[in-house]
């Protein structure tokens, strides 16, 4: 029983339960990471030229807000520079004594006389382009460059804001011919009293040529319709020279700007205005083609004197040099992209080609020393199980002798005690028979007393 338990201990830690294990084989893993970094750098390459089209794009986007910005700084600064002027010449007429000579005599031919040429020689150096001479109930006494028209009631704002506050006023208001005009309403003392007031004005189609030239792009100037009449409006422009369509678009018309035509993009977007709130027009960014050059468009509130959004300057800034180079940085980075892209497939393919190569190598040398391993396992376990067999047999054999070693003993046992028992019978009878004065029948017994004490110790 022991032997059994022997064997199966030694059985078991020779060779243990056999587990399903993998074999090696040719397993090739080139596929499963090439395709997964393929993938992983078209991904990071496409990502990557996105931002940086998205950047450029951003980019242009801020010019465009930027161009805006200083539109609107410029535009401004330009009309506080021209009223702060036109206040200035206003305060230097102010003073000159035969102008108010004449309008202390109510002379309105005196007047005219003596100011028609300055207005002449103000027209040259500075623009100005109109020229009034205002009582204290803001009754027109003369126009200088019209005097044919006189005695109306003036009820402008700069007008109005001067007889208020009796300060200097300025800022641009919207004639009856649909014209933008800076004015400047300048209170006239004479001797300490409040004579009247003189006023000035000039025209700001200027102003877009400076806006041009100090900024680049184009601009143009629409008006709301509601703030202006169609037959003064179209009299205007043809008194200007300039092309009147009213039909042009629902709510606004043009009235100044530095190219003949309204983009259609700009066009099809003032139609819709009336979907759109304040602060998505002013912060739209409208992209448009025009005569095979791209622009992208912003606006600016056009306020007038009374502080009305009486209409805006749309804003055209010239992206067509912008867009050819993003065009141009497309390519460029898909270009590089795609090379790099084949240079890293083709580097790694060769690479984890070799690697594969190496690991098949590994992995069939391993094979065959698994293989080994198990023919070796194999031959182990067969010579096993012939030195189990062998100690089986032996075992079987240590018992049959044993059997016969037992049943041996019992004879030895039985022949044993019928000696000793032949052995006092003999005794018995030799004593029987010197009792009756007989001679003994059975000799030795001295030495079969000895072999009988042998006998018994053996037993």
């Amino acid at each position: 029983m022991r032997s059994n338990y022997l064997m199966q201990f030694v059985s078991n830690k020779i060779f243990p339960q056999k587990t399903h294990k993998p074999k090696p084989g040719k397993e090739r893993f080139k596929a499963p990471i090439l395709i997964p970094f393929s993938l992983a750098i078209i991904v990071l390459l496409a990502m990557f030229i996105f931002g940086i089209l998205w950047l450029q794009q951003w980019h242009t986007i801020e010019e465009v807000n930027s161009q805006l910005y200083s539109t609107d700084q410029v535009f401004k600064k330009e009309l506080i520079e021209n009223a702060e002027l036109l206040d200035g010449l206003a305060d230097f007429i102010e003073r000159d004594k035969e102008l108010q000579n004449a309008w202390l005599a109510k002379d309105r031919e005196l007047l005219q006389h003596h100011a028609k040429p300055l207005l002449e020689e103000l027209r040259s150096k500075h623009k100005i382009t109109h020229f009034y001479f205002h009582d204290v109930e803001s009754t027109c006494f003369l126009r200088v460059h019209k005097p044919e028209r006189y005695g109306d009631s003036i009820k402008r704002f700069t007008m109005e804001q001067a007889v208020r506050e009796q300060v200097s006023s300025s800022g641009i208001e919207l004639g009856q011919l649909g014209t933008f005009t800076l004015r400047v309403v300048h209170p006239w003392y004479i001797n300490g009293e409040l004579a009247g007031y003189i006023e000035l004005g000039e025209e700001i189609e200027h102003i877009k040529t400076e806006l041009k030239e100090a900024l680049g792009g184009e601009f143009f100037f629409i008006v709301n319709k509601s703030y202006l009449e169609r037959s003064g409006w179209e009299a205007g422009m043809k008194m200007l020279g300039r092309t009147a369509d009213w039909d042009q678009l629902d709510n606004f018309v043009v009235i100044d700007s530095t190219v003949p035509e309204l983009p259609l993009e700009a066009s099809d977007y003032l139609r819709d205005l009336s979907e759109c709130s304040k602060a998505e027009h002013f912060s739209t960014s409208l992209v448009i083609s025009s005569d095979k050059r791209s622009y992208r468009a912003g606006f600016i509130p056009l306020m007038d004197a009374g502080g009305r959004d009486v209409g805006d300057i749309i804003v055209l800034k010239d992206t067509t040099a912008a867009k050819a180079f993003l065009k141009m940085l497309s390519v460029c980075l898909i270009t590089i992209s795609a090379i790099v892209a084949i240079l890293l497939f083709v580097l790694f393919f060769f690479y984890i080609g070799r690697i594969e190569r190496k690991q098949l190598e590994i992995n069939n040398r391993l094979k065959t020393e698994v293989e080994k391993h198990e023919q070796t396992e194999e031959n182990l376990r067969k010579s096993m199980e012939d030195l189990e067999h062998e100690i089986t047999e032996r075992k079987l054999a240590k018992d049959e002798l044993q059997k016969k070693m037992e049943e041996l003993e019992q004879f030895n046992k039985l022949a044993v005690g019928r000696e000793l028992r032949m052995i006092e019978l003999k005794k018995e009878v030799n004593t029987l028979l010197s009792e009756t004065g007989r001679d003994e029948k059975y000799e030795n017994t001295f030495d079969e007393m000895q072999d009988e004490s042998l006998i018994r110790k053996a037993d």
